[in-house]
């Protein structure tokens, strides 16, 4: 159920499946559903939150934990060396910074690696889509900038798309009503129509995929002529900046536990722990079902036992 409600486009149709699967649904599996935000784990809900928010494939928590995984060599050490493990980021975004720059440099197409691949799976879908749709196109020119409107029909449906041409490096900046465009970084098949019917000059595949698969953006973002390299180390932090005595290691006690047996007196109990202990009883010795008391000696001297006490036997009495 989450897979499907998170391949939705818009919040109507995110909508449209709960009122669709909910009632099927067992009620615990429903409230763990609805125990988060919709914002905070379905990209279409968040991209509604305004007119500029763009998810690009992307839930809200998946680059922070792209971040933390990047940054997995220096988190380990962040709570022992501070020092050491600010310098080791430094370096890891220095590394990260010139080997960007360099596949940036070497990539000779209009799009990106990654733009190339989504605008091969687009192609692919035009390939099997089999609905006939109708565009209407109408030229804003009062509007500042001027865009183009779009209005596609389909069997039951219509969609607006709206499409204006970035001047600086040619492509088409676009939006549409279905929600793709902002939710998965692709053109759909509304803006596709739309090249197709060829009513918007100069307009191609290439130039309606999102700016930032662009080389001419990827190369801006990583300039060749500029440089990021960290040549800090401990030597050079000693004598240019005096040491601050109020920073500490931290204490023991919040530490990670170590592994393996603890040690004894490792730690005190306090009055309160002590008195609250309790004593456990005292097993009693339990006898053999059947025991009479009674050993070889006294059965062969003829003892026995009535009443709890051992009286003498009428063949051995002195």
């Amino acid at each position: 159920m989450f897979n499907l409600l998170s391949d939705c486009n818009t919040v109507a149709e995110i909508q449209q499946m709960k009122e669709k699967y909910y009632p099927m649904m067992l009620q615990k599996d429903v409230m763990y559903l609805e125990s988060v935000d919709d914002e905070e784990q379905y990209a279409a809900a968040r991209c509604s939150m305004s007119d500029h928010v763009y998810m690009y494939q992307r839930s809200s928590s998946q680059t922070v934990e792209a971040m933390n995984s990047a940054n997995k060599r220096m988190r380990v050490r962040g709570s022992v060396d501070v020092a050491n493990s600010t310098m080791l980021l430094m370096k890891m975004e220095a590394e990260r910074f010139e080997r960007q720059k360099t596949c940036a440099a070497s990539c000779t197409s209009v799009l990106t690696y990654k733009g190339s691949y989504l605008l091969e799976g687009v192609l692919d879908k035009l390939k099997n889509g089999s609905e006939t749709l109708r565009v209407d196109v109408e030229m804003m020119e009062n509007e500042d900038p001027p865009f183009y409107e779009c209005v596609v029909r389909g069997v039951k449906e219509m969609w607006t798309v709206q499409m204006a041409i970035d001047s600086e490096d040619g492509f088409y900046q676009n939006t549409c009503t279905c929600g793709m465009v902002e939710k998965d970084a692709i053109p759909c098949i509304h803006v596709c129509a739309v090249v197709k019917s060829k009513l918007v000059p100069n307009l191609t595949l290439t130039n309606v995929m999102p700016h930032c698969w662009s080389t001419v953006a990827w190369k801006r973002q990583f300039p060749a002529n500029a440089s990021n390299a960290c040549n800090i180390d401990m030597e050079y932090l000693k004598n240019k900046y005096p040491p601050n005595n109020k920073l500490r290691y931290m204490p023991d006690f919040v530490a990670k536990r170590k592994r393996g047996r603890p040690q004894k007196k490792s730690r005190f109990k306090s009055a309160m722990e002590l008195a609250m202990q309790k004593k456990s009883p005292r097993k009693k010795r339990m006898t053999a079902a059947g025991y009479d008391g009674l050993g070889p000696d006294d059965v062969e001297f003829g003892f026995k036992v009535e009443g709890g006490l051992l009286v003498d036997g009428q063949e051995g009495e002195i």
